[in-house]
């Protein structure tokens, strides 16, 4: 009887040990998948230079833009903008050089100067 009941307690013992190895192990997986997102996220809003643009080249506004954030740039056909940066998610920061404004633009409202 008295082995039966050592058997048990061990066996039990074994148990919780392994249910708070695994708590442990979804924490720890939980914690790997929140720190890659955020890298993920930060690396995504992060303005870049090495892609299709170039910095060096003039960019006009093809489409008219009504800011609908404060920190958009507003342009019309035809405006002349500086790019000084540019963002992985298709957005960068320019100057319309026709108001003097700067903000946020979306690079589907411009082409390359040299293009047109």
């Amino acid at each position: 009887m008295t082995g039966i009941i050592i058997f048990l307690i061990i066996f039990l013992k074994k148990r919780k040990l392994k249910k708070k190895d695994s708590v442990k192990n979804k924490r720890r997986s939980t914690n790997t998948l929140t720190r890659r997102i955020q890298d993920v996220r930060e690396s995504f809003f992060q303005p870049t230079t090495d892609n299709a643009f170039s910095l060096n080249s003039g960019w006009i506004a093809i489409d008219d833009y009504t800011p609908v954030l404060e920190d958009e740039l507003e342009v019309k056909v035809g405006d002349p903008v500086f790019i000084s940066s540019f963002y992985t998610d298709g957005w960068a920061t320019g100057k319309n050089l026709r108001t003097g404004l700067s903000g946020q633009i979306a690079m589907t409202l411009l082409e390359a100067a040299s293009d047109s």
